[in-house]
């Protein structure tokens, strides 16, 4: 089995695209073959692997990596996902063979407080982009032949402030996702399961 390769990109690869990386690789590896890189590498955010440690996913060897490395090698993905608004604003684009998408998510590192308030606040923001990442897991399984790659979750991002979207709703976001079928019951299903996930995400 030919396994999909997913770069999530951030601005210093500290935080925010480690855990991504870290999560689709635990969740799917059998699938899935996740890298992370910045547009400004930094240094590991400690934080960052204490709070991953919690939930039994060691990345404390972990190195922040340079997206232009990656590119001068000219490495290729299937998917590319920026998870940071600058890196949004300042990253080249990445060859993916299928999707580059934009999934953002507040910077923890920003947090101030005591040291139990950031620790809480860097544990929302790794919870958050655990449900992402399960809910990128499961649109790759629910897809159709017909699907748009990242159809269905940016769909969902749509919907994501209604809980419960009407079939109308959920056709126009597919429809302007270039979704060939969007009135068939099964995708109609798997937008409503994505954005249920990603709502628990924004919530």
């Amino acid at each position: 089995m030919n396994k999909k390769k997913v770069l999530f990109v951030c601005i210093h690869n500290s935080a925010r695209s480690q855990m991504a990386e870290a999560f689709l690789n635990q969740m799917a590896g059998e699938s899935f073959i996740a890298e992370s890189a910045g547009m400004e590498p930094g240094r590991m955010n400690p934080i960052v692997v204490e709070a991953m440690q919690e939930i039994g996913i060691d990345i404390s060897k972990n190195m922040t990596n340079s997206v232009a490395a990656y590119l001068n090698k000219g490495r290729r993905y299937d998917y590319v996902i920026t998870v940071c608004d600058k890196a949004k604003e300042t990253c080249p684009h990445i060859p993916a063979a299928k999707l580059n998408t934009h999934h953002p998510f507040t910077d923890p590192a920003y947090y101030i407080g005591d040291e139990e308030e950031v620790s809480g606040k860097y544990r929302d923001v790794r919870d958050r982009i655990g449900i992402f990442v399960k809910a990128f897991i499961e649109e790759q399984a629910l897809q159709c032949g017909y699907c748009t790659n990242g159809m269905i979750i940016n769909a969902a991002a749509l919907l994501v402030r209604n809980p419960a979207p009407e079939k109308e709703d959920i056709r126009q976001a597919l429809a302007g996702n270039l979704c060939r079928c969007g009135a068939h019951p099964r995708i109609i299903r798997a937008v409503r399961r994505a954005a249920e996930i990603l709502g628990k995400a924004a919530s």
